[in-house]
């Protein structure tokens, strides 16, 4: 009885789009491995192709999750949680993989890490984001997104409206990677620094704050695409779990190919 209440008051269509995001992570990841790992031509042009909305679909996933914040009954377990996966996911792919022949894999400050952090500062601040209109928070924060997006290119500002140029003597240490501020020679496979996506976050956030004071209408609660669902509430694990996955089939692939 209690697990059929709790499945009527899920709010499925968070767990579609955020499944939706997943899903493209998952088929562009494994052809990014695929075309950089084993050289397959044509997964680089799958690549290519997909490029343009990776983009739009990473803000999507983590605008969602700012936007569960509002929904989670414990921020600090959530957040710790995530970082936990990120950092496990740094062991794996900078210490594990490159024993078995996968070089230039290293993630030191992915998406994980980037959500761990954020929903950890979430928790620590969330009564301020009651003080704060909703509407003028989104507008702010996207604002912001805009002003901070160029800064791993050592640019601040609104395109030819503003442009700050910061020192290349800020790029020296490795010290400031989490904040989209690295020094020449950096890499990491996946990387999603506080700066700008702490913004696109927020905006999730402040979306989540109008939505539930104005409440979910029964189209949130209908389950349409129970494969998304799924995905979505489970994206942890996917997550975890694919790139080890997608690098071994890659291996098979090739063998077969190759031998």
């Amino acid at each position: 009885m209690e697990k059929s209440v709790i499945e009527k008051n899920r709010i499925h269509l968070l767990d579609e789009i955020r499944g939706f995001a997943v899903l493209f992570m998952v088929i562009y990841h494994g052809f990014y491995i695929f075309a950089d790992f084993y050289g397959f031509d044509f997964a680089a042009k799958v690549v290519e192709a997909l490029s343009p909305a990776a983009l739009f679909v990473a803000c999507l996933f983590i605008g969602i999750c700012g936007f569960c914040c509002n929904l989670s009954h414990n921020n600090l377990k959530r957040g710790a949680v995530i970082l936990g996966a990120g950092l496990f996911i740094t062991l794996v792919t900078a210490v594990i993989m490159p024993l078995l022949g996968f070089i230039d894999c290293e993630i030191w400050f992915g998406i994980l890490h980037f959500l761990g952090v954020a929903v950890l500062l979430f928790a620590l601040i969330s009564k301020l984001f009651t003080r704060i209109n909703g509407y003028v928070g989104v507008l702010v924060n996207l604002a912001l997104f805009v002003f901070f997006f160029g800064i791993e290119k050592h640019t601040l500002g609104f395109g030819n409206l503003l442009k700050i140029n910061l020192p290349d003597s800020l790029y020296t240490t490795k010290w400031l990677v989490p904040f989209g501020i690295y020094p020449a020679g950096f890499f990491s496979a996946d990387y999603f620094p506080i700066l700008p996506f702490i913004f696109m976050f927020f905006v999730g956030a402040f979306i989540g704050i109008i939505v539930k004071a104005k409440g979910f209408g029964g189209y949130a609660h209908k389950k349409r695409v129970p494969p998304l669902s799924f995905l979505g509430r489970h994206a942890l694990i996917v997550y975890i779990i694919h790139i080890p996955i997608i690098a071994g089939i890659g291996y098979i692939i090739d063998f077969a190919i190759n031998h």
